[in-house]
């Protein structure tokens, strides 16, 4: 299903199903899973399995669509710019890490005697993406397939993530190495059992967000009081469709584009009247 984020339609989106999407085509597929409220960069490939946390947000590619298949991203995630995952690997233990020997179609050649014309791919061909919750990916990363990236965590731009990624690390470089840790172990300990994330923090009241110890204090009272679970209903591809546009270009009504079709009316417009004009004479 493909989605096209025009003006009029996003508003209705974010205000019906409160998912954010800014301007161009969105690619979803029907594993796709949104929770609201998030939002998305303007071109992205979500074919694939998908699934968006509330309050996570995923930057705009600059000027390429952004392929996030096969990936799940927990709750309160910043994605940058650029981030690249990769839910498809070669297989390496065998003769060769061609896809020759399963899909031969590709190349237009045809099966041996007796072979067939395409077999599966290992099951570790296809791995996913485990993004935790409240995890900060800098622009450029990059991120192998079955890679897992805990809670709290920090990737620096353009780093190169090929192993898990511990929960409140800071990694960087290529490949990615820790560089610290956000907390002590005792704070790191609180956060992983504390799980703030889960709870409808909105209604806590006003928090210092800047004192990790202060918030903690204060989530784990009012958990204490009894404290409501953030649980809002799934968005899915279902939901999505009655937004979906599939009419082509020029009937979509937009300020901007509306300003493009006056504009090429008019010039058909002289070059018929120039055309008839050049008859008469």
């Amino acid at each position: 299903m493909k989605i096209r984020a025009t003006c009029d339609n996003l508003h209705r989106i974010r205000d019906a199903l409160g998912v954010v999407f800014a301007r161009g085509l969105l690619k979803v597929g029907d594993q796709a899973r949104f929770e609201p409220p998030c939002a998305l960069s303007e071109e992205a490939d979500l074919l694939g399995p998908f699934s968006i946390g509330a309050y996570s947000a995923v930057s705009t590619a600059n000027g390429r669509e952004k392929s996030l298949r096969n990936v799940r991203i927990g709750r309160y995630c910043s994605i940058a710019a650029d981030v690249w995952t990769s839910s498809f690997e070669h297989p390496s233990n065998g003769l060769t890490t061609s896809l020759f020997p399963y899909r031969r179609h590709l190349f237009g050649w045809p099966p041996a005697k007796g072979d067939e014309e395409s077999r599966p791919l290992p099951d570790n061909a296809m791995r996913s993406v485990s993004i935790g919750n409240d995890v900060w990916i800098g622009a450029g990363a990059f991120i192998k397939g079955g890679v897992s990236i805990g809670d709290g965590a920090i990737v620096g731009a353009h780093a190169v993530v090929t192993k898990d990624v511990p929960p409140y690390a800071i990694v960087g470089g290529v490949p990615a190495k820790v560089i610290r840790y956000r907390f002590d172990e005792t704070t790191v300990r609180e956060l992983l059992e504390l799980r703030w994330w889960d709870y409808d923090v909105a209604a806590m009241g006003p928090l210092d967000w800047s004192d990790a110890k202060a918030c903690i204090a204060r989530i784990r009272d009012c958990i204490r009081a009894g404290a409501s679970r953030y649980s809002p209903a799934a968005v899915t591809a279902r939901e999505l469709r009655p937004y979906a546009r599939e009419c082509c270009f020029f009937f979509e009504w937009t300020p901007r584009r509306k300003r493009i079709k006056i504009f090429w009316l008019w010039v058909l417009h002289r070059i018929r009247r120039d055309a008839q004009n050049g008859g008469q004479g």
